[in-house]
């Protein structure tokens, strides 16, 4: 009864967001088809943890599509809820059940939209604590760097400096999406990223995707074929997007 209350208090809590944040799609189905390993197949293991920043257009999959010609392409399995923080996450258990249960070798922290604005100190100890777990799993832990909402351009310092600081405590790397959204806005404001005020558009999904699998690969995102299967873009805007991903890559290092 107790267990069954609780499932009915969190799903009260997420049609309270619907009321107060409408507009986030709170479920979407796989948009790519999955790659199925046998038990000794070559792959890299990858766990994302997040919200609707990361289920929208289903970036798991697009990360793994980018990764096929791969000799270890990725294999994703993906924790996710809208409107959720790492918090919740935490709190909840499941990611931390996921890494004693299985062998992973990268684990992506993405946290609420704003919340290393608003709630800089939260957002550090949460991402301390999901990336000692990943760690003591012997999994690297990745942080997403989220981009800012729509016409908060200002609010970029801070989050910035949030994940420095996140860096700082936990020397795990900063996968530099935000940074490469700001670029692209910079460079080519014609590339429409935003669905909404937050969410991604299939252009915004790519670029994202671009970032997290040179992050994994340690290779330049502007070397992959261009054959893949991903968004019905044109090939002159996947260029452009895998371009300025590749930009914001070079600012950052990251240890294979």
């Amino acid at each position: 009864m107790v267990q069954r209350s609780g499932k009915v208090a969190v799903m009260l809590m997420i049609l309270a967001a619907v009321v107060l944040f409408g507009g986030c799609r709170l479920y979407e189905p796989e948009r790519y088809q999955r790659l199925r390993f046998a038990d000794d197949s070559p792959r890299i293991k990858v766990l994302f943890v997040g919200n609707s920043l990361t289920f929208y257009n289903d970036l798991p999959g697009l990360v793994q599509q980018l990764s096929v010609m791969e000799n270890r392409p990725v294999d994703v399995t993906a924790v996710t809820a809208p409107y959720v923080s790492l918090q919740w996450h935490w709190n909840r258990g499941k990611v931390q059940k996921l890494l004693a249960q299985e062998k992973w070798d990268y684990v992506v922290l993405q946290e609420f939209s704003r919340r290393p604005v608003t709630d800089p100190q939260n957002s550090e100890k949460y991402f301390e604590l999901f990336a000692a777990e990943a760690q003591r799993a012997g999994a690297k832990p990745l942080i997403f760097q989220n981009w800012t909402r729509s016409g908060r351009d200002s609010e970029y310092g801070t989050m910035f400096a949030t994940y420095q600081a996140v860096k700082q405590r936990t020397s795990a790397a900063i996968v530099p999406i935000g940074l490469a959204w700001r670029l692209c806005a910079e460079k080519h404001p014609e590339i429409e990223l935003f669905a909404d005020s937050r969410h991604p558009t299939d252009e915004g999904t790519y670029l994202t995707a671009c970032v997290v699998y040179g992050a994994i690969y340690g290779k330049n995102p502007t070397e992959l074929p261009m054959n893949l299967a991903g968004p019905q873009l044109s090939a002159e805007t996947l260029k452009t997007l895998r371009e300025i991903a590749s930009a914001a890559l070079q600012s950052v290092v990251i240890h294979h």
